[in-house]
């Protein structure tokens, strides 16, 4: 799967693997495995010895998604719900270094939780072979705080 996310820094691209069983003609399970890259902006004071003034830093987190989702299919269009648990893998520094360097940076959780709704559709392009369009829209639940994710993705899966 190949999705735009958009969150705190603007839209980012990311991708991953997704597994869907379908278990009866309307319900099914859907899960994967996304690596998913976040900015983070925040405003610092800065003091240079000299005079104080704020910046902006940036920061990209790095993030492995597992989401496990229960899944209703229809002729026309999919819906699914569930939950997603993120995984801090790392981050770099974005910022402009004319301004500003940042020598750590913390998390106080490496888990985040999340609940996730999607709508999306099939297509077949041959037998085995389906794309499916997708907009999903993820809340995370982390340190005390929520946000929302949004992405519109591409899936290109095969059938077994």
């Amino acid at each position: 799967m190949i999705e735009a996310n958009s969150s705190n820094g603007g839209t980012m691209p990311f991708t991953g693997l997704q597994l869907v069983y379908k278990k009866g003609k309307h319900n099914g399970l859907e899960t994967g495995l996304y690596y998913r890259p976040l900015h983070n902006e925040f405003i610092v004071m800065v003091n240079n010895g000299t005079t104080n003034f704020t910046a902006i830093a940036l920061v990209a987190e790095r993030l492995l998604s597992i989401p496990v989702l229960f899944r209703y299919h229809t002729k026309f269009i999919n819906f699914s719900a569930g939950a997603s648990v993120d995984f801090f893998l790392g981050w770099k520094d974005k910022s402009d270094k004319n301004v500003i360097t940042i020598n750590s940076y913390h998390r106080s959780n490496g888990v985040d939780v999340g609940a996730i709704a999607a709508i999306n559709k099939d297509f077949l392009l041959g037998k085995k072979l389906v794309i499916e369009p997708e907009i999903r829209f993820n809340q995370i639940f982390t340190n005390g705080n929520t946000f929302l994710n949004s992405a519109f993705g591409v899936a290109f899966r095969y059938k077994l």
